[in-house]
Parts: C-alpha cells; sequence; structure tokens
C-alpha cells in the first residue's frame, strides 16, 4: 500500500504558497482549530467572500492573510504564488 504524501503548504524557503484551500487546509496553516478559522471567517466575512464549492480562492486566501496576519512559522512578507 502507498502512503499519502503529506500536503505542502510552503515552499522552500518556508514562503506560503498561495492557492485555493478548503477550511481544514487554512485551520493546519494558521495552526488554529476549525470552531476558530470558522469564526475568523464569519466575522470578517464582507471582506472575505463566500467561498467557490469547498475552497477558498487564492485572492481570497490572500484577504485572510492580510486580515489575520501571516501565520507565526511563516517568514514575514513571503508569499508565493501556487497553481
Amino acid at each position: 500500500m502507498s502512503q499519502r504524501k503529506p500536503k505542502q503548504y510552503f515552499d522552500e524557503g518556508g514562503r506560503l504558497i498561495v492557492k485555493p484551500y478548503r477550511i481544514i487546509d487554512l485551520c493546519a496553516i494558521f495552526d488554529v482549530s476549525y470552531r476558530t478559522m470558522r469564526h475568523w471567517i464569519d466575522t470578517h466575512s464582507a471582506a472575505i467572500g463566500e467561498k467557490e464549492g469547498n475552497y477558498y480562492t487564492a485572492i481570497q486566501v490572500e484577504c485572510m492573510l492580510e486580515t489575520f496576519g501571516r501565520p507565526h512559522f511563516a517568514e514575514a512578507g513571503s508569499l508565493a504564488r501556487g497553481g
């Protein structure tokens, strides 16, 4: 049986790869619980907007980074564009 590869949210330089993410991925990126992430998103829903299906778009993820701040383990001002 093959083992699943862990998801990669950051590149080799420690920069966050900005691409569409599900809420569970955002919880892992920001290192918060599902309930906390849901509360943050609901509180700032006017700025973030509605998700598309199960995913928040790359633009919405960038908005979350500006609103919530960078994850504590990401380098300040470091973003990478992902596909």
